[in-house]
């Protein structure tokens, strides 16, 4: 964003606050919504943070300050560099708002910082490195390697560097990709003539040579040594590194043949799945060849002295563990497969320190008959398990749904509790409306459509009961005794509504992959490829709860909404990219395709 908008966004978080201002930014610039808003952003620190002391970090290139009041939750104190004084501007208004009390701010020169020898745990520059040529003129690697100079400078003597940055070979410059100069393929090429195209094509912009230098993992290696870092480790990261969902170590043949593997069984995209299952398919010893060459995105930790004792090193020493794959959830834990010849444990930790997944813990037990062994690492208490010898549920196999389904109606049968009151129905009513109102949602036609729904749900004295939560097809483990264990339970709700879960899993057949709103449109109406798998659980689970097909269409903007509401900025549940595709699914619902529905 230019300094004129970032200015605008300081207005609004004057004026309404940073939440607000926020969710602007992911509605008019849907490309940064994780990145200023996730707290995925932050889950590389599960690779370098130390299980003793951690008590200062420092932020460099912070922006916005997304990821320094993430980092705020696990350091006694936080620095944020910024240049920016707008930018600096909206964290200062943030962290009143949010009453963030340990974090500070500096605008300084990053090759020139401010600050004493050693005085941080952890330094982040996430994003930075490949622009620190800018900062300064001069040949871009000897400033690249004066900036991580100065930098180690700063470092405790057991502290560490993170680099968030990408690949100069990334498979994604390959196909075509614009690097940092907005320019195809000038990463890929010699220096020498990416100087002469940028020169040529980015001299009205003020650009003399080509100098967003990245490298290949063994380029950023070479570049850290000569810098005088004593050691080094690099992680290759999915999607980006400024989304690092999934991560494991770049050397580690094991984790990228999980990886590929685990992505093969999810519902995707043609091309996703067959390079999935073809790569899934090849050896360890070949993939850790071949994938860190191309691998699009890195996250690289380099200590000052040597490797401190991390979560992640103490978590593989406590499980005998050859080697991890780091899986961040959308909600408030981080999961690490251990793997061996086949993935043996996985184990689940709270995203920051002081919070606990033991409710979560015991959800599993009552209702899976898993037990969970319980470790206590650092500021953590992580929770292993052995793997679940089964596989996601498919959506477009009808049986699969079905037992799914099945899960279902003994659950709620298990936890049911009183018909719903009319006050139960106006309570809800009127807490949605105000989040609703909030974050700026107007439809008439949505809520119209609750209303009915709700009303519905009085007049046929529809029983309450507990709400999984998240009974998305990706958390219903299906093994081969055709038993169903469902897991991720952290959205848990004691008293909530039987139409949600079903209705959520339903969307989430009718829209995959990726939330399409034509996918859903076309099979909710009848002619897309799952209609007949949707047609199916529709007829079981109104048969089973003795009500009409049409009611549980009158519940599909209602549980639109409340995803909506979840996943906004105002809840803790934070994720504005799932929230703008639900968006998108209540601007697509019309009157018309209630005729088309009542057609499946």
């Amino acid at each position: 964003m230019s300094e004129a908008e970032v200015l605008h966004i300081v207005r609004l978080a004057c004026d309404e606050g940073y939440e607000f201002a926020l969710d602007f930014i992911a509605q008019n610039y849907p490309q940064l919504s994780t990145y200023i808003a996730s707290s995925l952003r932050a889950d590389w620190i599960f690779h370098c943070y130390a299980t003793g002391d951690n008590c200062s970090c420092l932020d460099l290139g912070s922006g916005l300050g997304s990821l320094s009041f993430l980092l705020a939750r696990f350091f006694d104190e936080t620095v944020s560099v910024e240049w920016s004084t707008p930018r600096l501007r909206f964290q200062t208004i943030r962290k009143k708002q949010q009453n963030t009390g340990n974090l500070c701010f500096a605008r300084a020169d990053m090759l020139s910082l401010p600050f004493k020898d050693e005085s941080f745990d952890l330094v982040a520059a996430n994003g930075v490195l490949e622009w620190a040529a800018l900062m300064r003129g001069g040949q871009p690697r000897m400033v690249q390697v004066k900036f991580l100079r100065e930098i180690l400078r700063c470092l405790k003597r057991g502290g560490c560097l993170y680099i968030g940055t990408e690949n100069r070979f990334g498979l994604q410059y390959w196909l075509g990709a614009r690097d940092n100069t907005s320019i195809r393929f000038t990463s890929l090429l010699p220096r020498r003539i990416s100087d002469v195209i940028v020169t040529k094509v980015l001299r009205d912009k003020g650009w003399k040579k080509y100098e967003t230098y990245t490298y290949s993992y063994k380029g950023y290696a070479s570049l850290l040594r000569d810098a005088g870092f004593a050691f080094a480790r690099i992680y290759w990261t999915y999607p980006t590194h400024n989304y690092p969902k999934f991560a494991g170590r770049i050397d580690d043949g094991e984790s990228f043949k999980f990886f590929l593997e685990y992505h093969s069984r999810l519902d995707k995209s043609l091309l996703i799945n067959t390079l999935s299952a073809v790569g899934g398919r090849m050896p360890a010893y070949v993939l850790r060849r071949l994938c860190p060459a191309v691998w699009p995105s890195y996250s690289i930790f380099a200590w000052k002295e040597r490797e401190s004792n991390t979560i992640e090193s103490e978590l593989a020493r406590l499980l005998h563990a050859s080697s991890n794959i780091r899986i961040s959830g959308d909600g408030r834990h981080v999961s690490f497969v251990t793997i061996a010849k086949r993935p043996e444990f996985y184990t689940q930790l709270p995203r920051f320190p002081g919070t606990s997944n033991e409710n979560e813990q015991q959800l599993l037990r009552i209702y899976d008959n898993i037990i969970p062994t319980k470790h206590s690492i650092g500021k953590f208490d992580a929770f292993t398990q052995k793997r679940i010898d089964g596989r996601p549920c498919r959506v477009h196999n009808i049986r699969d749904c079905e037992l799914a389904i099945e899960w279902l109606l003994k659950f709620q049968q298990r936890t049911s509790l009183k018909p719903f009151s009319q006050c139960d129905a106006d309570e809800e009513q009127q807490e949605m409306s105000l989040h609703l109102a909030k974050i700026g949602i107007d439809s008439s036609y949505a809520l119209e459509k609750t209303n009915e729904f709700m009303k519905s749900l009085v007049t046929r004295k529809v029983s309450m009961c507990a709400e999984h939560g998240d009974f998305f097809p990706g958390n219903i483990i299906l093994k081969s005794t055709s038993e169903v264990i469902v897991i991720d339970w952290e959205l848990f709700k004691q008293c909530g509504n039987p139409f949600y879960d079903f209705i959520f899993f339903m969307i989430n057949i009718a829209s995959l992959p990726d939330f399409a709103t034509h996918a859903f449109l076309a099979n909710i109406s009848g002619y897309g490829p799952r209609s007949q798998v949707i047609k199916r659980i529709v007829e079981m689970y109104a048969t089973a709860k003795k009500i009409p097909a049409e009611s549980i269409l009158l519940g599909i903007p209602y549980v639109i909404l409340r995803c909506i509401v979840r996943y906004s900025m105002y809840s803790e549940s934070v994720d504005p990219a799932l929230s703008q595709r639900f968006r998108q699914l209540l601007r697509s619902i019309t009157t018309s395709y209630t005729t088309k529905f009542r057609e499946l």
